[in-house]
């Protein structure tokens, strides 16, 4: 009877010590939790006012590229990564996992955190080197003697390859969000998003395959010639209409010349059609009534 007392006592005094650390633990956990709330507000806040400033570059960038101002556009660019790099770093990190769990606004803010990495990855990636090119390109793709510098032409190749892998990676990462399943405010801007983020894949793509044949066309390798037709505006027809006139042109280094020129009668010689019915099957054709008899 004695030991059972004593035994008791003992369960009494644990549990006793063990109610002051459960406390002091809930404690710590709560304290944790509003530190982590605290943290993500902040850096959603970071995050917001760093996707406006970088909306208003975007606005920027394309107001210059319209002006043909590339020196501004690429200016434009800089602060427009630099804004993004930022808010992606306000929306990176595993403590954004718990937050992405809650079954209301988990997928809305998987959506925005993606769209955003992907945003940075192609304009920091992609945009920003590629238009550094293009304005030293404009300065020394023309040779004083007014032909083309094929060599650089093969170094924006090299570039235009480099530079297409993040764009290819991040249109892949956008195109698989559902914008169905977001919220309704987020839909129209990740739409906007998604759809900047595939243009500059697709431009990339076309300027990948436009370098070729433009190096093929300058003679970059080997001496080419090329066919060139004038089209009369007259006849700009949806079937093609007619070629006036034409020329013969060499390529070689960039050095480009005409060799000849000529009209289009040299390649197809046109008859004038008569006015007569055609023949009947079985009748005899003659040039009164088939013009293409005098060929």
């Amino acid at each position: 009877m004695q030991a059972t007392q004593l035994d008791l006592a003992d369960d009494e005094d644990l549990d006793t010590r063990r109610r002051p650390a459960a406390r002091v633990a809930v404690r710590v956990v709560l304290l944790l939790l509003l530190l982590l709330v605290v943290v993500l507000a902040v850096e959603a806040v970071v995050a917001g006012l760093s996707l406006r400033s970088a909306r208003d570059d975007g606005d920027r960038v394309q107001a210059a590229l319209s002006a043909g101002d590339v020196g501004a556009a690429g200016d434009g660019v800089v602060s427009l990564s630099r804004h993004l790099g930022r808010a992606d770093t306000a929306l990176s990190g595993p403590h954004w996992v718990l937050p992405e769990a809650l079954p209301v606004v988990g997928d809305d803010l998987k959506a925005v955190r993606r769209t955003v990495s992907a945003l940075h990855d192609t304009v920091d990636g992609t945009v920003d080197p590629l238009l550094g090119v293009v304005g030293t390109l404009q300065d020394t793709a023309r040779r004083e003697d007014g032909s083309i510098d094929t060599d650089r032409f093969a170094v924006l190749s090299a570039d235009v390859a480099r530079a297409a892998p993040p764009a290819r990676r991040s249109a892949a990462a956008v195109d698989e969000i559902n914008l169905q399943g977001v919220a309704e405010p987020l839909r129209q801007p990740l739409g906007r998003a998604r759809d900047a983020v595939d243009l500059v894949n697709d431009a990339v793509e076309t300027s990948r395959n436009g370098l070729v044949v433009a190096t093929a066309l300058l003679g970059a390798d080997h001496r080419t010639s090329m066919l060139v037709g004038v089209q009369n505006l007259s006849e700009a027809r949806g079937s093609g209409g007619l070629v006036g006139a034409l020329a013969l042109t060499s390529a070689d280094k960039g050095h480009l010349e005409p060799t000849t020129t000529d009209v289009n009668d040299s390649l197809v010689r046109f008859n004038t059609p008569s006015d007569e019915p055609a023949p009947r099957p079985g009748e005899a054709c003659t040039a009164r009534t088939c013009a293409t008899c005098a060929t």
